[in-house]
């Protein structure tokens, strides 16, 4: 890219500390409290988790670098439209809170898909905690990738290098400090993403001239679009399936996906767990309209000359960003690392939780039901921890496959959707009915 300038040595140790400050929280909880021995502090953080950092947790576990770097590449491109997801998704969040986390702390799980064997039965739970697996492997990949993205524009070291690093680096944290790490990690990482939000805004708006401006250019180039209410199947978006797309991120991950679940569980009565899943709707639906409204301000930038048709490293819409950071941010010593070190943030955290409900999953779900023998606690902790760096491995390769889609968010909405449908109505009918048995759950299967 000619006009990219590589990172400066102040950038990357910015970077490096910000990785440096991540891998530490694995360290000092591996070394404190019970020191990770028992699975109830390793799953379940001894479900004494504060409030803040299950809040943050909760709202940076799936909003990822994904969602600073392919949403505003998505309305750069197609229209503000999507900018209303984010009060569907703050809605849907509210839903869960009334509807499932109630029966999960009264059916005392660590999986909330030991609930469906409760209600259904081994069938349904083996099932859908399959689908879970598979789903979340993918998921990561993805997220993994928007990262790599990001520092694939500014520097010259190779794809490969980058994908190992971040994903070894939250691998390691997760693997020794089990959720606690995570969720102090995620705490740190989600005001680093908040504060590289606000730096990018900062230098748009200066830019452009004020937010009057950045309106008036995106109305003539038609970008702003929030009340589509027209019935066309072949749009890629409009105000019904928008709305119908963030309820269903509301409901089907924020109370029926493990990933989300789990920190709420953490906690030690069902009220804090409520009251942190429904505080999280304010971080959330910020970054949901912070993150989309950020790619009409790169189009008023760019609205004279879109940088992906003029600049010859530039390939995908989803460099936009990291392409804006490094053009506009260089003069700046550091400033491009500690803006970087935000969308690195927030891929790995959602990585690490990824990471960490996994082997969650992978333990309660299916390896203490089928052993034939006991394990002793200590042993459990041990296949956990072993399954954490066992599916962050997975990750890093699965990675390199995700490199060849052309948009990043399209292909992480594909992987949460087809597994999240199926299963919220799984979950909807076990919680709302009382006569549905196995063999409607069938019929979705």
């Amino acid at each position: 890219m000619a006009s990219i300038v590589n990172l400066g040595i102040l950038d990357y140790i910015v970077i490096g500390m910000m990785l440096l400050i991540s891998v530490s929280t694995g360290i000092v909880f591996r070394f404190t409290g019970n020191r990770q021995k028992t699975t109830h502090e390793y799953l379940m953080a001894e479900k004494s988790s504060p409030m803040l950092p299950v809040i943050m947790s909760i709202s940076v576990s799936l909003t990822s670098g994904v969602l600073m770097v392919g949403v505003p590449a998505e309305i750069y491109r197609y229209g503000s439209q999507y900018i209303i997801i984010g009060l569907a998704v703050g809605i849907g969040m509210l839903v869960s809170s009334y509807i499932f986390l109630p029966v999960y702390f009264q059916c005392n799980v660590t999986s909330i898909y030991e609930f469906l064997e409760m209600r259904f039965g081994k069938c349904t739970k083996y099932t859908v905690s399959a689908l879970f697996i598979i789903q979340m492997v993918l998921y990561m990949s993805s997220v993994l990738y928007a990262s790599v993205l990001a520092l694939t524009a500014v520097t010259d070291v190779s794809t490969e290098i980058i994908i190992i690093v971040c994903g070894l680096t939250c691998t390691f944290y997760c693997v020794l400090g089990g959720l606690k790490a995570v969720l102090w990690s995620d705490l740190f990482q989600g005001i680093l993403m908040f504060v590289s939000i606000i730096i990018i805004y900062t230098f748009g708006m200066t830019e452009v001239g004020g937010i009057g401006e950045v309106i008036r250019r995106a109305e003539t180039g038609d970008r702003i679009k929030l009340f589509d209410t027209t019935f066309d199947f072949t749009a890629r978006y409009t105000f019904w399936n928008v709305i119908a797309r963030g309820l269903s991120i509301g409901i089907g991950v924020y109370g029926t996906s493990q990933i989300e679940v789990q920190r709420a569980l953490s906690m030690s009565k069902c009220q804090k767990a409520q009251s942190a899943l429904r505080w999280s709707v304010i971080p959330v639906i910020l970054l949901f309209v912070t993150c989309s409204f950020l790619g009409v301000l790169l189009y008023s930038v760019f609205y004279k000359c879109d940088p992906v048709s003029v600049e010859p490293g530039l390939t995908k819409h989803d460099q936009l960003v990291p392409y804006f950071i490094v053009t506009r941010m260089h003069g700046i010593p550091g400033l491009v690392g500690l803006s970087f070190a935000g969308v690195f943030s927030g891929s790995l955290s959602s990585i690490s939780s990824a990471l960490n409900s996994l082997s969650t999953v992978t333990v309660v779900d299916f390896l203490q039901p089928v052993c034939p023998f006991d394990l002793s606690d200590s042993k459990l902790v041990f296949i956990a921890k072993g399954l954490s760096l066992f599916y962050g491995i997975l990750c890093i390769c699965v990675c390199f496959l995700i490199s060849q889609f052309q948009s990043i968010l399209q292909i992480t909405h594909i992987f949460l959707s087809v597994v999240e449908g199926p299963t919220v109505a799984i979950f909807l009918i076990g919680v709302l009915t009382r006569k549905a048995t196995d063999k409607v759950i069938a019929n979705f299967l």
